[in-house]
């Protein structure tokens, strides 16, 4: 009986063991993971080389008018706000790894995403250069956005020269700005300020009358 007692017992103490460490092991797990995850957290007061580039692209798309001096002031954080807003994210002005990865920023990661080869990147730095060369940054990477949001698409092309071709456009150009590698750069990366569009016309260009606008950007409609 006492030998039988003491089986019991050693059974009882063996699976308290194992409850405490499955849990303690559970709460390690769970910690690591949210240290990974906050490390991709940016807010008030914080200083890193990657707000410079948060500022940069914020101040390029029009919501930030502040300096781009790599601290996360006030300034940064309001237009953070308007930007989350507008592509219906939590408006709370901290940059978290959503926030991150629809402004096209995955260096904190050792991710680097595109949905095309670096020729497919110029092909479409070159198309909004001719396109949209005197537009706003925010009306380039619309343009942009539309051939992409069409090689996504099951009724275009799959990829960007082939959407291009389809449309019958030449991209003669030798010299492509700066400013349109960038956009073409963040079109890819899936900022779209065109809201979904696969169309674009000149404000005055007949065409769009019974689609579905979705965006005004500079002399530019875009819709479906």
């Amino acid at each position: 009986m006492e030998k039988r007692l003491k089986r019991v017992l050693i059974i009882i103490l063996v699976i308290c063991v194992m409850c405490i460490i499955r849990e303690k092991v559970g709460i390690g797990i769970i910690s690591v993971n949210e240290q990974m995850y906050t490390s991709n957290i940016y807010g008030y007061g914080a200083r890193d080389e990657i707000i410079t580039e948060i500022q940069d692209k914020l101040k390029r798309w029009g919501y930030y008018k502040g300096s781009v001096d790599g601290t996360y002031g006030y300034n940064t954080m309001e237009a953070m706000k308007r930007f989350q807003k507008k592509y219906g994210l939590k408006a709370d002005g901290v940059a978290n790894g959503k926030t991150l990865e629809k402004m096209g920023i995955y260096e904190r990661r050792g991710e680097k995403k595109a949905i095309k080869e670096e020729k497919e990147e110029m092909l479409l730095a070159k198309l909004i250069e001719k396109e949209s060369k005197n537009e706003p940054y925010v009306g380039q990477v619309a343009i942009g956005a539309v051939i992409v949001n069409r090689v996504k698409s099951s009724i275009f092309p799959n990829t960007v020269r082939e959407v291009i071709l389809e449309e019958g456009e030449e991209l003669k150009i030798e010299k492509v700005s700066e400013e349109a590698l960038k956009a073409a750069e963040d079109a890819i990366r899936g900022i779209d300020p065109s809201n979904g569009a696969t169309y674009y016309w000149r404000i005055k260009e007949k065409g769009a009358e019974e689609r579905e606008i979705t965006a005004n950007i500079g002399r530019y409609k875009f819709g479906n």
